[in-house]
C-alpha cells in the first residue's frame, strides 16, 4: 500500500497565506482520499516501486482511469505541499535563479509569466516549472490530474489551482491566492529538483 507522507509543517504553519482550516480540508480531505482510492483500487496489489516511479509509468489511454487519477492526484499533492514554505525565501539561489533569468528574461517576469498561465486554467488544473531534456525551464499548465512526469520534464515547482486547494480562504478570489503563493514558495526545494539529470 503507499502511504499518505506527513505534511513537512503544522496545519498552522502556512498562515497567513494558507489557514489551518484550508491546509487540513485539503491535506485530511482530499489528499487522503487520493490514497485511499489508490490503495482501493490496487486492492493489495504489490507496486514494488515509488508512487512517483508508478505514475510516470502510468498511461492515461491504456491504464484504468481512476487508478491513473488518483495516482497522479496523490503524487501531486505531495509535491505540491513540498513546494510551499511557512516563510518567505525571497528568490532562489544561484544556479536555479541563473537558470530562471536566462529562460524568462527576469525573476518578475517568470512571475508574471507564471501568474498568467495560472489564471488561464480553466477549471480544475495545476501550474508548473519544470525543466526539459536540455536543461530549458518552461512554465506549463495541465488540467485535472495530469503531470508533467508524463512528458518526461523534471518538475521542479507546482500550485494546485483545483478550488479545493484555496476556496477556504479566498473563495472566487484565485489571483490574490497565486500572488500570494509567491510569498511561500520552498525555493530550497526546488533547486534541489532542478539538481536533477533529466
Amino acid at each position: 500500500m503507499f502511504v499518505l507522507p506527513k505534511l513537512p509543517y503544522k496545519y498552522g504553519d502556512l498562515e497567513p497565506f494558507l489557514s489551518k482550516e484550508q491546509v487540513k480540508a485539503h491535506y485530511k480531505g482530499h489528499h487522503a482520499k487520493y490514497y485511499k482510492n489508490l490503495n482501493a483500487i490496487l486492492d493489495g496489489k504489490e507496486v514494488g516501486m515509488t508512487l512517483e516511479n508508478f505514475v510516470r509509468g502510468l498511461d492515461k489511454e491504456a491504464d484504468d482511469i481512476d487508478l491513473y487519477h488518483n495516482a497522479a492526484q496523490a503524487w501531486n499533492h505531495d509535491f505540491y505541499w513540498q513546494c510551499l514554505s511557512p516563510r518567505n525565501q525571497g528568490w532562489p539561489r544561484e544556479g536555479l535563479y541563473k537558470a530562471i533569468v536566462q529562460n524568462f528574461g527576469t525573476m518578475n517576469d517568470f512571475k508574471y509569466q507564471f501568474t498568467t498561465t495560472a489564471m488561464k486554467i480553466f477549471g480544475s488544473g495545476w501550474c508548473w516549472l519544470v525543466k526539459d531534456k536540455v536543461g530549458t525551464l518552461l512554465v506549463l499548465p495541465t488540467a485535472n490530474a495530469d503531470c508533467p512526469s508524463h512528458q518526461e520534464y523534471i518538475p521542479l515547482l507546482t500550485l494546485d489551482l483545483w478550488e479545493h486547494a484555496y476556496y477556504c480562504d479566498y473563495r472566487w478570489k484565485k489571483i490574490e491566492y497565486i500572488h500570494n503563493f509567491f510569498n511561500h514558495i520552498n525555493w530550497r526545494f526546488a533547486e534541489g529538483c532542478y539538481q536533477k539529470v533529466p
